[in-house]
């Protein structure tokens, strides 16, 4: 006998919803997002390391000039590092 299950993936995020969201969150914690902290709450994690990937995506020149222009926009966004 055969089940057959419909897995319904999540919708995605898009890359200004997370924008939007890494805002938020830098501004709840004070701080930006942390991919690795202990403390820190899943979306805390997923906006850390969609950070992470943001930076990676431009350090390897693969991020899009309209992305890039968006992230210098942001407040409190980073190219290296944080302003801890």
């Amino acid at each position: 006998m055969w089940v057959f299950v419909i897995v319904k993936s999540m919708p995605s995020i898009t890359f200004e919803e997370n924008r939007v969201q890494w805002v938020a969150k830098r501004t709840e914690l004070g701080r930006d997002p942390s991919p690795t902290s202990r403390d820190a709450d899943a979306d805390e994690k997923r906006l850390g390391k969609w950070q992470t990937d943001q930076r990676k995506l431009y350090k390897n020149h693969t991020l899009s000039e309209e992305r890039i222009a968006a992230l210098d926009a942001t407040e409190g966004w980073l190219w290296m590092g944080s302003a801890r």
